[in-house]
């Protein structure tokens, strides 16, 4: 015979915690509804139980995929960002590659909510790399963003990474955390199930209490997906515990990713956070990562018409001197290039006079001294306008493709 006890059987406090079984009540046995905020007690949800729940737990910017400032597609045998904002390849002589911001119409990650994802295709194979070419995607952190971590004390905490990943080829690949400051490294492996399939892979890796990332905005953490590489990253055996980095734990599980090019490689939803649970992804608007991605690449100009790239005056009759104001401050005092050194620029100034010009008609980009990383002048020098008087005016695109580029990545 079952005997069935009514919650009014109990005196209040009857029930205690240490008198449940662990796992005891589950949420198959709460009734809808049954937990309500009447029924918690002042204090009962205490910061420990919710780590990495709510707004700004994910360390990584851009994570969704949605910004792409400098293109949405670019071939490259190089290293750098080149199409979605904070997301690198490090490439040295292996294959070249055609990367672009993918759009998503269907999908297990689409219906997460991914409507962009970074791709990269193979379009010149190398199956037999030399030992020391490589192939990384790579996600870079300032020390400062990682201090939630609590990285080298008796109190350090998991690092979660979670991220959707789709390729032609099937097998294992890894994933390897780096700490820059401290040389050591700890790696994961995933699988990839099913051919050309949009998978969720949940990694955690364990804590470090053996040294602290730096705080300051320098590189402190990367985050690097094994794509091919030689024997040079090849030899060695994946830490499952932290340990001194190397070469040769890079690439241990190697996905071989350049030996055909028939294979293609995406991601998106990558997340990293505190702890070991997995919470979920957390969205942000497209103005939250554009504004969070500027910190380290920012462009003035268009892609058409004649968009105004700066202010400027004539310091003299063979200089400009470019006011520049960055929002936001950028990480650093950047870097800076043009995005097409052959388009023609237009030098408009007083009485609506104008002189065009060329990337190519400049014997430098322009000294940096007087720039920060907050904006400042940039003069650009070697083209003879012959204007006199400090004449005010812009630099504007003349009716063509380009920017003046400035970057400040880790």
């Amino acid at each position: 015979m079952t005997t069935k006890l009514r919650a009014a059987s109990f005196q209040d406090g009857a029930v205690t915690t240490a008198k449940l079984a662990a796992d005891a009540v589950t949420a198959a046995k709460l009734a809808d509804n049954s937990v309500v905020t009447a029924n918690i007690s002042d204090g009962a949800v205490t910061q420990v139980k919710t780590t990495s729940v709510g707004q700004g737990k994910n360390i990584i910017i851009n994570g969704a995929m949605q910004v792409a400032q400098r293109a949405t597609t670019a071939n490259t045998t190089g290293s750098g960002v080149f199409t979605v904002d904070r997301m690198a390849l490090g490439i040295d002589n292996l294959g070249t590659w055609a990367t672009q911001q993918e759009s998503l119409t269907s999908g297990a990650a689409y219906n997460a909510g991914f409507r962009k994802a970074f791709r990269i295709d193979c379009s010149v194979a190398d199956a037999s790399p030399a030992s020391s070419d490589n192939i990384f995607f790579q996600y870079k952190i300032e020390g400062q963003d990682l201090n939630a971590f609590k990285k080298g004390t008796s109190a350090a905490e998991q690092f979660t990474l979670q991220f959707w990943v789709k390729s032609n080829k099937t097998g294992t690949g890894q994933v390897l955390l780096i700490d820059g400051d401290n040389s050591r490294a700890v790696g994961k492996t995933y699988t990839i199930s099913s051919a050309n399939t949009w998978e969720q892979k949940i990694l955690t890796f364990p804590a470090d209490t053996t040294g602290s990332f730096d705080h300051d905005n320098a590189k402190s953490l990367e985050i690097e997906w094994a794509l091919d590489a030689g024997s040079n990253f090849t030899g060695g055996t994946l830490p499952e515990t932290w340990t001194s980095s190397s070469n040769q734990i890079r690439s241990v599980n190697d996905f071989a990713l350049g030996d055909s090019t028939d294979n293609d490689w995406a991601i998106t939803g990558i997340q990293l956070e505190v702890g070991a649970l997995a919470t979920d992804f957390e969205h942000k608007t497209f103005a939250e990562d554009l504004h969070l991605c500027k910190r380290y690449f920012q462009q003035f100009g268009g892609n058409s018409g004649y968009a105004t790239v700066a202010h400027v005056y004539a310091a003299s009759s063979q200089e400009l001197a470019c006011d520049f104001r960055f929002n936001p401050p950028m990480r650093a005092i950047p870097s800076i290039s043009w995005h097409s050194a052959s388009q023609s620029m237009t030098y408009r100034y007083q009485n609506n006079a104008s002189q065009n010009f060329s990337r190519n008609s400049l014997s430098n980009d322009g000294s940096l001294g007087q720039l920060r990383s907050d904006g400042g002048s940039v003069w650009f020098a070697g083209w003879t306008h012959n204007v006199t008087g400090s004449a005010a005016g812009e630099i504007r695109v003349n009716n063509g493709h380009n920017f003046v580029k400035f970057t400040s990545e880790l």
